[in-house]
């Protein structure tokens, strides 16, 4: 559950945790694990928070990551372990990342959509073109 969802509508309602606390029927000090400490809570206890703030689950539901992410994810992956010989996989990846984090104007990866995935792909694929074209230019200088 995105307890930034739940934060909105406490605003809305200018409700505290407290408030919270005596329309769902959950202890303040459990809902206060989940505000500040991430904890999950069990599905009956989201149902409980939806019908106090009256919202559908669908609203405090988390994301699903995209699927088109996750294949670009595990082909960067393998690139970086298959093409890092001057630079650690992982900082290599990371800076694969970086560069799309920064072209699609994202935070969270896992958090992009579909459209967004195809054109981190598309930015992959540059870089993967870039770094070819860096590694013939080496081969070919040092020939």
């Amino acid at each position: 559950m995105k307890w930034y969802v739940v934060q909105k509508y406490l605003n809305d309602k200018q409700w505290s945790l407290r408030k919270l606390s005596e329309m769902s029927g959950i202890p303040d000090s459990t809902l206060r694990m989940y505000k500040f400490h991430g904890s999950d809570p069990s599905f009956t206890n989201v149902c409980k928070i939806a019908d106090a703030l009256d919202i559908s689950l669908d609203e405090l539901r988390d994301k699903k990551v995209s699927r088109s992410w996750l294949a670009l994810r595990k082909e960067i992956g393998n690139y970086c372990e298959d093409n890092s010989e001057n630079v650690r996989w992982t900082t290599l990846q990371t800076k694969i990342y970086d560069a799309i984090r920064a072209c699609l104007d994202i935070s969270r990866l896992d958090d992009m959509t579909d459209g967004q995935a195809l054109r981190a792909r598309e930015i992959f694929k540059f870089i993967t073109q870039e770094r070819e074209l860096t590694q013939n230019e080496r081969i070919s200088n040092h020939a």
